[in-house]
């Protein structure tokens, strides 16, 4: 069949078709569908092909991969009024729609959400939608990309080599194969706005993913920022992420999701006097934690049971796991948590202060009575900020303040009531003074400024003494580090103080790192 001769419903108008045009060769489909829009008023819609581009794009500017005669890219572009407004994850929707032509071809093709094709794990294809708005009307576009046959790339030893067309099984001519593409492009475009048709796309998302229900990674401009069991893609085309920290939802952007290569794992739990804290974590210091908290004041055994169930879920497809214990509240959870360990058959520690670790030095009279929450906050400090002096805030329901010097020697530390021990303090021992909500004056002109700028005071006095302290006897640079639940209401109140979430668990996963090199202690 001769390219000129087929069509595709041109939604826009009825009972019209619109003419699918090949190209021998073009930088970018939908660069070339944009430029027809902006350069031909009278048109309202356009689709080409071709099976050569010289600088084809994918999202974030990057390039695609095409070999004459090896890969198809179509795009199709429509004009659209000004203020036009596409229902919320019209674009996953047309990754849906392509996939279900491909399904319809005898191709068991799947979606990597946002934007991708997958033909057994690995990209066959990449989505790409785009947009030029003006005050008088929009210009949109929508282009596939999909590889036909084997192209030889370079990769990286352990990188998946792209899928093609060929080994799917399928044998169907290009053309057959572009109209069928260009026309599920062109109906999602001319029914962006209409929510009830990208609604029925969106609701068939789920089951185009390969991952749901397994263990798979967030990379924000590629970086790894969250870690969860797929749940899914909802009706307004976000993904549903299961983590420790509860569910969260995914807008695309330049978010990606890569399915889990965790093989070494660590499950680090944190019993702390008010709070346990969980995390799953990469057998890596740079990997990203998302720790969940249950008040240690819940902890019955229902919330035991529920607990586990979180943690065998987390760890779902870890080849290797370690349980890492720090453990300053009830001692009966660590025998709890131990008892888990065994019966799950994985390895368990409990970490306790010792005096010398990993490049860590415990001066306290006696080293084991140093609580393990301050000895792995430590432990992550020296690790963080290797040969600077540091001052540790650990701002919890007691806030400790740390000094250790630029060679990882811990000098010694203050012990004073947290935060809202102070309010709790006042307020249960002084007649009628209310708790203070956290509000501070230089000056202040009520009780409740009164009684949390006099809180806020004693606690910044006290690290200030400390830092003075530490500046006298190091050479350079003092850092105050700042971690635990308050972190933040002290932070504003101090020069150039780093405040670092999750601190102490950050800590327990170098112990787990470092042990194998320093031994056990």
């Amino acid at each position: 069949m001769h390219p000129s001769t087929v069509y595709v419903r041109h939604a826009g108008r009825a009972n019209d078709e619109l003419p699918l045009v090949q190209l021998s060769s073009v930088d970018s489909t939908n660069t070339h569908c944009l430029e027809a829009l902006r350069n031909n008023k009278s048109l309202s819609a356009v689709a080409v092909w071709t099976d050569h581009q010289t600088a084809g794009r994918g999202r974030s500017g990057r390039t695609w991969v095409s070999t004459p005669g090896a890969s198809l890219c179509l795009s199709a572009g429509f004009r659209l009024p000004a203020g036009f407004q596409p229902v919320e994850g019209f674009s996953v929707a047309v990754g849906v729609a392509l996939v279900q032509v491909l399904r319809n071809f005898g191709a068991d093709i799947d979606l990597k959400w946002p934007n991708d094709l997958l033909f057994q794990g690995r990209k066959l294809g990449g989505v790409l939608c785009e947009a030029v708005t003006s005050d008088q009307e929009q210009l949109w576009v929508a282009g596939v990309g999909i590889n036909l046959a084997y192209i030889e790339v370079q990769a990286s030893a352990h990188a998946l080599l792209p899928a093609n067309l060929a080994e799917t099984g399928v044998s169907i001519g290009i053309e057959a194969l572009a109209h069928g593409l260009a026309q599920a492009l062109m109906d999602v475009l001319s029914q962006a706005n209409q929510s009830v048709f990208v609604g029925e796309l969106l609701a068939q998302a789920s089951a185009c993913d390969p991952w749901l229900g397994q263990t798979v990674e967030v990379f924000d401009q590629g970086v790894p920022t969250n870690r969860g069991i797929a749940k899914g893609i909802d009706d307004t085309g976000q993904y549903l992420l299961q983590t420790p920290a509860g569910q969260l939802r995914l807008r695309h952007g330049e978010l990606s999701l890569r399915k889990s290569s965790l093989k070494n794992s660590l499950l680090l739990i944190d019993v702390g006097n008010s709070r346990l804290k969980w995390a799953v974590s990469e057998f890596s210091a740079h990997a990203p934690l998302s720790v969940a908290h249950v008040s240690s004041h819940d902890l019955s055994a229902e919330v035991l049971e529920t607990l586990k169930q979180q943690w065998r879920d987390a760890m779902h497809g870890a080849e290797n796991i370690q349980v890492v214990l720090a453990c300053v509240g009830k001692p009966e959870w660590g025998a709890l948590i131990s008892a888990f360990a065994r019966h799950e058959q994985i390895e368990f520690h409990q970490v306790s202060s010792v005096a010398a670790f990993a490049g860590l030095r415990n001066t306290y009279e006696v080293p084991q009575s140093l609580g393990v929450d301050r000895f792995c906050g430590l432990l992550a400090v020296t690790k963080r900020c290797p040969g600077q002096a540091v001052v540790l805030v650990s701002a919890g329901t007691a806030t400790t303040i740390d000094a250790v010097d630029e060679t990882g020697r811990f000098l010694g530390g203050m012990i004073l009531p947290g935060v809202r021990m102070m309010q709790n303090a006042l307020q249960k021992n002084t007649a009628q003074l209310p708790l203070a909500d956290p509000e501070f004056s230089d000056f202040p002109v009520t009780t409740q400024q009164a009684i949390a700028t006099g809180i806020r005071s004693a606690q910044l006095g006290a690290i200030s003494a400390m830092l003075d302290r530490l500046r006298v006897r190091s050479v350079g640079p003092v850092l105050c580090v700042l971690t635990g639940g308050d972190a933040g209401w002290l932070e504003s109140g101090l020069n150039n103080a780093q405040c670092v979430p999750d601190l102490m668990m950050q800590g327990l996963r170098w112990w787990a790192l470092e042990k194998k090199t320093d031994g056990e202690q």
